[in-house]
């Protein structure tokens, strides 16, 4: 039978060992709370990221392109937001975005008690935060590799809608390794219409295991160009100049190619009906591929296409002929 004295004792170490063990279970639940809230603010980053470079394939005005990725990021603070454009060249040419956000981190630190209770509460707190961090790091890496799947796809669906002669599964190997990824396979053989890749991305987890990878497919659809819609269509045209054409049409939207390449007897039969205003046989850029008639939307569309035409490479040099455009420097 135990006496009253040793209950007390018995009841005053239960006290003390709840006293030392509590700290650190709140301290476990604020580890496991910073560590979903930088995990939510990860996948923020990689959203803007996207949102920012969706923006930049298709202006070449760096403000809004970091205002397109602040709005993606919504719930970012702008004040600890940074966003880094860096373009290979001009139109047509990769771009890279980066996003990088100084997330808040505030989690107090607590000495463990060496008692057997308490030494078992660290180690589980241990164990508790390395399954965290895998976890979070698995789900940074599946965000990852998607965004390395959408950038590969649309890549090799942009070549087999331009062919410039390179490989689409190539193009695509380039864009995924970009983004920290290995091309996995790309079914994306010329005249199918559409571009299905699969990337993975390597991650180390510390307690599910180091040699772990993530992967992830994509698809995109050729479209023809919207400036392609009409009859004439694009075909036969230089494809690096074609590649101008669909820039001047995504900053002056409703663009409509009504005249582009022409065979020899083409330019002739038109030089016989228009003498004045078709050049000679043989004389003529349409004939090489190199030049475009194109219709406006409006009076505005044309002086907008006019304004903006030397930032994709394009001019109109035909003075009394506005619908006229070929590469800069050719006439």
């Amino acid at each position: 039978m135990r006496s009253p004295a040793t209950r007390s004792e018995e009841r005053g170490s239960a006290t003390v060992e709840f006293a030392l063990v509590l700290p650190l279970v709140l301290v476990v639940a604020l580890a496991v709370l910073q560590v979903g809230l930088v995990l939510t603010d990860q996948l923020v980053v990689v959203e803007a990221a996207r949102g920012g470079a969706r923006e930049a394939a298709v202006t070449l005005d760096d403000e809004a392109v970091r205002q397109a990725a602040l709005r993606a990021g919504g719930r970012l603070d702008p004040e600890r937001t940074e966003v880094e454009i860096t373009r290979d060249g001009g139109a047509g040419d990769p771009v890279t975005v980066d996003v990088r956000y100084r997330a808040p981190v505030a989690v107090p630190g607590v000495r463990c008690s060496v008692s057997v209770l308490a030494a078992t509460v660290c180690g589980f707190a241990v164990v508790l935060a390395l399954l965290t961090l895998d976890v979070s790091r698995a789900i940074a890496g599946r965000s990852r590799a998607q965004s390395a799947a959408d950038a590969a796809a649309l890549a090799a669906a942009d070549e087999l809608a331009l062919p410039t002669g390179r490989d689409p599964a190539s193009l695509a190997a380039s864009y995924a390794a970009r983004n920290g990824a290995r091309l996995v396979s790309c079914r994306c053989a010329e005249g199918s219409g559409e571009a299905l890749v699969t990337v993975e991305v390597p991650i180390a987890l510390s307690i599910l295991g180091p040699d772990r990878a993530v992967r992830v497919s994509a698809r995109a659809v050729v479209d023809e160009p919207a400036i392609f819609s009409s009859a004439a269509g694009g075909a036969g045209l230089q494809p690096w100049f074609a590649r101008e054409l669909v820039c001047l049409n995504r900053l002056v939207p409703g663009l409509v190619l009504e005249s582009g390449f022409r065979t020899h007897a083409e330019q002739a039969r038109l030089y016989r009906e228009k003498p004045d205003l078709a050049a000679p046989p043989g004389h003529s850029l349409h004939e090489r591929g190199l030049a475009a008639d194109l219709a406006f939307p409006s009076a505005e569309a044309e002086a907008r296409a006019h304004a903006l035409a030397g930032s994709c490479g394009l001019a109109f040099p035909v003075s009394g002929e506005p619908w006229h455009t070929s590469p800069t420097g050719l006439e």
